[in-house]
Order: C-alpha cells, then structure tokens, then sequence
C-alpha cells in the first residue's frame, strides 16, 4: 500500500483562508457533489457541511473548533476543514492562526506551491518544510521508518510517498515492486509539546498534506 501522507498522522485534513471560509459558508453551505469516475465504474456523493459558528475565531473550550467537513454519504468518512485568521491584524499583522492555535506566517503560507497528492493538481504552503518541523520537529525531514511503512517507495525517488512493509520484514512487496527492507521499531516524530491531546481534531494541519 502507498500513501502520500505522514505515517503517524492518522487523518487528513485541509486549510482554508478565512475569506474562503465565509465563501464557502454562504454560498456552498449543505450542497452535495456528484462524483464520477472517468471509467464510470465509481460513483460518490459527498456533503459540504459548515459549521455555523465559522465567525468566530477564538478557540473557546475547544469543543467547537472544526469549520467544517467535506463528508462522503456513503460511508460518513469526512476531511475535516478549518480556517486561518488573522486573529490580531493591529498587533500581529501576517500571523494566522486557527482555533487550534497553529501558527503560521503570511510568508510561510505564499506564495503556494503546486504539486500532486494522490494523481490530483493540489497546492501546499510555500514554506512547508519549516512547517512540518515546527509541528513534528526534525524527524519528520529524516525518518525513514515508521510502523511498517518505509519512504522512499521502492522505485520512486521522491519523499513523502511512503509503502506498507510486509508483515514479518523483508522482503517489502508491493503490487508490480519487490524491494527489501529490515523493520527497526523506530518512534515516528511526536508534535513539540503534544500531550496527546488534539483538541477535537486530527494533527497535521500544514495545508493539504496532513
């Protein structure tokens, strides 16, 4: 199995600007997306559903912190969605936050770079790298073991693009790949100063690749 996203970060979730938000909150709120695929063999519905307390930006008892969900009705699996404001403009100018108090700097969010996740044309903060060790520390640039999932994949040079090893070790098999690895039962990164508890949320919110 290949998966374009951090081993130990369980979910996936999406950053919005506060403007896009309020956009999608007034305009696009409860609308339902038809998908298709091109060989017609697959067909979902998903739901926008926004959460009607997107004006306000402070944290609160943390209970009431996603923006809103992106849901597949099929099954009830959803991204969660959240916003980024700039909370104090007059004080702090360029510094966002969400409810989750994740920072970030205008100059660490653009100009946003393009790439692909997954086969489709997505975009990431321009600063991404710093991004991942503000939130993982340096392991998440340098561990290549996690879990049973090894990066790069075999035959691909990119990083982030991590495979499932075989249960018992080597040899690593993948679907047309054969490759060879040992399992060394190194700890992933953990989140500076996480205490295990994500306010309500999955980690991992440095734009689109969690």
């Amino acid at each position: 199995m290949r998966i374009q996203r951090l081993p130990w970060d369980t979910d996936l979730d999406t950053q919005v600007s506060d403007t896009t938000l309020h956009l999608l909150g007034a305009v696009h709120n409860q609308t339902r997306y038809q998908y298709v695929s091109d060989d017609g063999t697959v067909q979902r519905e998903y739901l926008l559903d926004v959460n009607p307390w997107i004006w306000e930006r402070e944290r609160g008892d943390g209970a009431n912190i996603i923006d809103a969900r992106w849901i597949d009705t099929r099954n009830g699996l959803f991204i969660d969605i959240t916003g980024l404001s700039e909370i104090h403009p007059d004080t702090h100018p360029g510094l966002w936050s969400c409810k989750n108090y994740h920072m970030y700097r205008t100059s660490d969010l653009y100009p946003m770079r393009e790439t692909m996740f997954e086969g489709v044309l997505a975009k990431v903060p321009y600063d991404y790298d710093k991004i991942l060790v503000d939130e993982y520390q340096e392991k998440a640039l340098t561990t290549t073991e996690f879990e049973g999932y090894v990066t790069p994949c075999p035959g691909r040079g990119y990083r982030l693009t991590w495979c499932k090893q075989a249960p018992l070790g080597p040899p690593c098999k993948r679907v047309g790949e054969d490759a060879t690895h040992a399992r060394h039962g190194r700890s992933g990164p953990q989140r500076k100063g996480d205490a295990g508890e994500d306010g309500g949320r999955g980690k991992g919110e440095a734009g689109l690749v969690g």
